[in-house]
C-alpha cells in the first residue's frame, strides 16, 4: 500500500542516515522502546535558540534532519513513530492545532517518545495569502493549541507550504 511504500523509504532513509552519522540514542530517550545501546542510531539533540549558531552550521557533514508535518495523523502517526522507535532515531514533528483538537494524546504521545515538537498552523492555510492580522491569528491559534497539549512548551514553527512573508 501507499502508506507502508512511505514507511519503507522512512526505513531506509533512516538506516542510511544512521551509518553516516554513527550516534547514540540510549541517552536521548524519553521511554525506552528498543534497547538502543549497541545500534546505530540517528539522534542528537541540536539548540534552537537566540544565541545558538544557525541550524546548518550546527549538522556534520552528512548528517540529516527529519521533520513530519500536517498531523497528528492516527495510523500514519503511530506507524512513523514506532519506525523512529525501532531504528533509534529521533524527528520533529510539526502538528496543527487542529488536527491536535481531535488527537491531543497522540499529540502528547509524540512528546513523550521523546520527539521534537513544534506548529504548522492551526489548519495548514497559506499564510503568505492571508492579510497579516488573520495569518498572526492562525499562527497563534495553532502554537496555542500544539502548546496545551504538550507538557514542554515549543517556539518552533514551520510555515505551511514552505511559504514565507517578504
Amino acid at each position: 500500500s501507499f502508506m507502508s511504500s512511505r514507511l519503507r523509504i522512512l526505513a531506509v532513509a533512516l538506516v542510511s542516515a544512521a551509518m553516516l552519522t554513527g550516534s547514540s540514542c540510549a541517552d536521548n530517550r524519553a521511554a525506552p522502546v528498543v534497547d538502543c545501546g549497541t545500534k546505530i542510531s540517528v539522534s542528537r539533540k541540536i539548540e534552537l535558540s537566540a544565541g545558538a549558531p544557525p541550524l546548518f552550521d550546527q549538522l556534520a557533514s552528512g548528517e540529516v534532519i527529519l521533520t513530519f508535518d500536517d498531523g497528528p495523523a492516527g495510523k500514519s502517526t503511530h506507524a512513523v513513530l514506532d519506525t523512529l522507535d525501532a531504528h533509534c532515531s529521533k524527528a520533529t514533528f510539526f502538528l496543527q492545532g487542529d488536527k491536535v483538537k481531535k488527537r491531543r494524546k497522540l499529540a502528547a504521545e509524540i512528546e513523550a517518545r521523546g520527539h521534537g515538537i513544534g506548529s504548522h498552523s492551526f489548519d495548514h492555510a497559506n499564510l503568505a495569502e492571508l492579510p497579516l492580522a488573520d495569518a498572526i491569528a492562525n499562527i497563534t491559534r495553532g502554537h496555542d493549541t500544539v502548546n496545551a497539549a504538550v507538557t514542554m512548551p515549543t517556539a518552533l514553527f514551520r510555515y505551511p507550504f514552505l511559504a514565507k512573508t517578504q
